[in-house]
């Protein structure tokens, strides 16, 4: 398929087209442009598919070092008044972690739709790495799945 631009400076003749250097240039800048969107596109749906790959495999996971016996927190944010709260997924940690306690510190705003902070303190047993994995979701949907998931690796040295 091809595409007529007749910019001004072009004339239609029975089987001749008249155009000035100006419009030849002006053509030209828009061919290169077009050429340049073509390209930025093709990387933009390049980047978006591999955003999508690591969105679509396991959430990233972050390290964080802590000594054995110290305590530790995680501040996971959440929205407590939609009924959605953190909790782990399984309890493989328990041999190397003990969460002492769970605090939620309600939005500084008072929004209704605030986000809350849910604040886990913990520590390590032993010398260990050990990965945390939490999940956000409501309790008493147990069928659902998780609204978001976070994993973390807590190495206690």
């Amino acid at each position: 398929m091809y595409l007529l631009y007749l910019a001004p400076g072009y004339s239609t003749r029975r089987n001749s087209l008249i155009c000035s250097k100006k419009v030849l240039k002006s053509v030209w800048l828009v061919a290169l442009k077009c050429n340049q969107m073509k390209i930025l596109f093709i990387l933009f749906l390049l980047t978006g598919c591999e955003s999508a790959k690591q969105n679509s495999t396991s959430p990233l996971t972050d390290t964080i070092n802590v000594k054995v016996n110290e305590s530790f927190t995680i501040k996971l944010s959440t929205s407590m008044g939609t009924g959605y709260s953190w909790m782990p997924v399984d309890s493989s940690y328990k041999k190397n972690i003990i969460i002492d306690s769970v605090v939620v510190v309600n939005n500084i705003e008072g929004k209704d739709d605030g986000a809350d902070t849910q604040v886990f303190y913990l520590h390590a047993l032993q010398k260990s790495t050990t990965v945390l994995h939490f999940i956000r979701k409501r309790p008493w949907e147990s069928n659902h799945k998780a609204d978001k998931e976070k994993k973390l690796t807590i190495v206690a040295q």
